[in-house]
């Protein structure tokens, strides 16, 4: 609960999340959230102090009649006869060291408890490496070219704490040399394909091979190195310098304007560049004394990030032009087209472009459509507009959506010229 109002008080108060919120006037309502939540978090934060508190003070009262009745027992001795002064003095001794001893292990305790929060996390992640390491049987590197391409073989996967999966059962190869479009709605699994194959996750099932490899048997930083993306959750960079936030994209480059100057013609971002007011070297964000950019200049920064590595194997662009318009796409598609050829005669390079804009992949040697992290479909554009299966019903479906209808402004056909 304390979480969940923190939460909601940072999206309140975030600037991006603020226009929606007033624009629906939805202030109130989120406010009210905040302090139901924030209510609750101080509702059980109470009663846990209250049960700590009657815990505490059932064992002061143990302890004290404890040691008021073996404090009394001694004494009587002493009147007695049957022990001495001494025996009080050691008495009194032993129960305070023992008092401060129990006390000591309780804090040990409570503190050891706590650490139990980040304890598990860590068991779990050095179980987790452990099991990686038990799985590899070598420590292969990637080719310098590739010659039959990257193959998934009967791969399913499945995210951690769930029991549906996102890829059941793909099977297919990726060609050397070739562009493969990935296609399929929102949800389809996409975007957990290019995942894989950027080793953040393992198959749960089956293998990805590289020249007939296994990837698990190939070392990670090595094959990442011959790797270049563009993700669909691209990431933001606004403590840096536009030229430092696209040399990220190979570090061994970082300095190099020649390869910086490349890498931004590859994303059709010289405009972007000239529009900034120092150039490469403006600085992404007003708080540091630099400007803010537009979710579509933020994605040509990603897109130019991911063209800084001049010789991948593996070329992915997750959703490319996702936040960008239509001159700038048409644009963009056309430059990664050439790469693609490019990198394909000089490496056998793979691209792989995740679209669900049919329009933009309709150039692609090789077609994959997903369904529900199923493979229903795959093959050239003509032959599976020919099928009149999936990839046909869903073509069909954008080109009349953006075809000219009667009433209403003239909108480009983009069925008509495949990019």
């Amino acid at each position: 609960a304390f979480r969940l109002q923190r939460h909601l008080f940072d999206i309140a108060t975030d600037a991006a999340a603020g226009k929606e919120i007033r624009t629906g006037q939805a202030g109130p309502e989120v406010a009210r959230l905040q302090s139901e939540a924030m209510r609750e978090a101080i509702a059980g934060r109470y009663a846990a102090r209250m049960r700590a508190a009657w815990l505490r003070a059932l064992g002061w009262t143990v302890f004290v009649v404890g040691f008021t009745v073996l404090l009394g027992a001694v004494a009587q001795g002493a009147r007695s006869g049957t022990a001495t002064a001494g025996d009080v003095v050691l008495v009194v001794t032993l129960t305070l060291t023992l008092q401060q001893t129990v006390q000591a292990a309780v804090g040990q305790l409570t503190t050891t408890m706590s650490a139990g929060i980040h304890l598990e996390p860590y068991l779990w992640l050095r179980s987790y490496l452990a099991e990686e390491r038990a799985s590899r049987t070598g420590d292969s590197t990637p080719p310098d070219r590739l010659h039959t391409g990257i193959r998934f073989e009967h791969v399913s996967f499945t995210y951690p704490g769930t029991d549906k999966p996102v890829l059941d059962d793909v099977d297919v190869l990726l060609p050397a040399g070739s562009v493969v479009a990935l296609v399929g709605e929102f949800g389809s699994g996409k975007s957990t394909l290019v995942k894989l194959l950027s080793r953040f996750y393992h198959p749960s099932a089956g293998t990805i091979t590289v020249d007939g490899v296994d990837l698990r048997d190939m070392k990670t930083d090595a094959w990442r190195q011959r790797t270049s993306a563009a993700y669909q959750d691209f990431g933001r960079y606004p403590q840096m310098t536009f030229g430092e936030a696209v040399g990220l994209g190979d570090i061994t480059r970082l300095d190099d304007g020649a390869a910086l100057a490349e890498a931004i013609d590859s994303a059709d971002a010289d405009g972007l560049v000239r529009r900034l007011p120092d150039g490469t070297d403006t600085r992404l964000s007003p708080v540091y004394g630099g400007i803010d950019l537009s979710e579509g200049q933020w994605q040509k920064t990603a897109l130019a990030r991911a063209s800084m590595r001049s010789d991948p194997l593996l070329f992915m662009l997750d959703e490319p032009t996702a936040s960008l318009d239509a001159p700038s796409e048409h644009a963009i598609f056309q430059r990664y087209m050439q790469r693609a050829r490019r990198l394909a005669a000089d490496r056998g390079a793979i691209t792989l472009v995740v679209s669900h804009r049919l329009s933009t992949v309709a150039g692609a040697d090789l077609v994959l459509v997903l369904d529900r992290g199923k493979l229903v479909e795959q093959g050239a554009h003509e032959q599976l507009l020919a099928a009149g299966g999936r990839y046909s019903e869903l073509y069909n479906l954008q080109a009349r959506a953006y075809s000219m209808r009667p009433g209403s402004e003239l909108i480009p056909d983009t069925t008509e010229t495949p990019r």
